[in-house]
């Protein structure tokens, strides 16, 4: 555990390094309504399943894992998979929900291979990701 506290917006709040060994899965299960996550991959490849949805991740992927949902995070490689595990309560729930929700916010798998690169006069950087351009990755 690299952090375990609280905040003025959270009534707790965890930081995590998490390794995977080879042939292992990890499963974050967010059983709690207020709980949500946030896994950041540092090294390795992964395979997350979510409902129906398999996806291949390595390092820079992010999942972003709602309340009640449950994401299995596998290690097929040679080596050890590493990741960050964000996980929180908010004080308050739902507050400043955008109008243009008609739906819960759902949760969603980012490789960051499905990032496109932009070229800049200063730097090449990545594209901001669009949920609704990876519409299969969405759950």
């Amino acid at each position: 555990m690299i952090v375990d506290g609280a905040s003025d917006g959270f009534t707790s709040i965890r930081i995590s390094l998490v390794n995977i060994a080879t042939g292992d899965d990890f499963t974050v299960d967010n059983n709690g309504a207020a709980i949500e996550s946030l896994v950041i991959i540092k090294s390795g490849d992964t395979i997350q399943k979510h409902g129906g949805v398999i996806k291949a991740m390595g390092p820079g992927s992010v999942s972003l894992i709602m309340p009640e949902d449950s994401v299995t995070i596998s290690n097929p490689g040679a080596t050890v998979a590493t990741l960050y595990l964000l996980t929180w309560s908010a004080r308050e729930a739902n507050i400043n929900l955008p109008k243009s929700l008609n739906s819960p916010i759902k949760t969603l798998l980012v490789d960051w291979n499905d990032i496109d690169f932009i070229e800049n006069s200063k730097r090449r950087e990545k594209k901001p990701y669009t949920p609704t351009n990876h519409d299969a990755e969405r759950i």
